[in-house]
């Protein structure tokens, strides 16, 4: 073998300690992949307290609900006044 051809023995180290750790890790990853024990049932949890802000916004809804339900029930009779009129507010003529 020629000079430029032969690896050093670092570099041969180093290639080995690299391949043996690719293949550990490849055991340890077939290791974890194995399902884990069964663990004792866990104490159930205190109920939790109430968001008041959650119990706002279901009391709103709630309201906005039965709003809708007022409105939609009231008769309208045909031909009637329009809820809205659009009436433009003239623009002052001083500046500002």
């Amino acid at each position: 073998m020629s000079a430029r051809s032969r690896v050093s023995r670092r570099r041969f180290l180093t290639l080995v300690a690299g391949s043996a750790a690719l293949l550990s890790s490849g055991s340890l990853a077939a290791q974890s992949a194995k399902p884990a024990a069964k663990k004792r049932a866990a104490r159930p949890s205190p109920q939790p307290k109430p968001d008041p802000l959650a119990k706002w916004s279901e009391e709103a809804a709630a309201s906005t609900k039965a709003s809708l339900e007022v409105l939609r029930k009231h008769p309208l009779p045909p031909g009637g006044d329009l809820s809205l009129v659009f009436m433009p507010i003239a623009r002052s003529r001083r500046t500002r």
